[in-house]
């Protein structure tokens, strides 16, 4: 399968939205998702120092990704210098077991290695087994920090890009 990124802004809000959200009812089997999520994305869409990334197979977006500088006090304090923070990545569930995940993280990586980040933070549902797997197997270590998101345990991964992405 053909994937290109493209990075987006404002006007894929709606589109980011979508894929994360069919990615987590299909994974959580459930209808819940953070009513503020849309405030969250369209907020981080006009931060300077973020960016989003889709992925793309033809015209179909199948997946997304978003970044920006980590903060410390989960994301209420100061920049944390040199780390980045990502989050929302997400593939439409019909592409899943395809790669596409593998290929946004790795994508999210040289990005971040490009901009001068010397390391990646994220946070994964302690359930999300193929998150896990996934984030592992490209150099991710657990940390130990966990907390509730939406009523579900997340725990912190962090992986150092001083040499090389991937």
């Amino acid at each position: 399968m053909d994937i290109r990124f493209e990075f987006v802004g404002l006007a894929d809000c709606e589109t980011i939205l979508g894929v994360w959200t069919r990615a987590s009812h299909a994974r959580r089997s459930t209808s819940t998702v953070a009513e503020s999520l849309p405030t969250l994305i369209a907020g981080r869409m006009a931060d300077p120092s973020a960016w989003f990334i889709v992925a793309r197979s033809g015209k179909q977006t199948v997946g997304c990704a978003h970044g920006m500088p980590a903060r410390e006090n989960d994301g209420e304090g100061d920049v944390i210098p040199g780390m980045m923070h990502l989050s929302l990545v997400a593939v439409e569930p019909s592409h899943w077991r395809h790669g596409i995940g593998r290929k946004l993280t790795e994508k999210a990586l040289e990005i971040a290695h490009d901009r001068g980040f010397t390391s990646v933070q994220l946070w994964t549902q302690r359930t999300n087994v193929a998150a896990i797997t996934l984030y592992e197997s490209l150099g991710f270590r657990q940390t130990g920090r966990e907390k509730m998101d939406q009523g579900e345990p997340i725990i912190h991964f962090t992986r150092d890009i001083s040499r090389t992405p991937t």
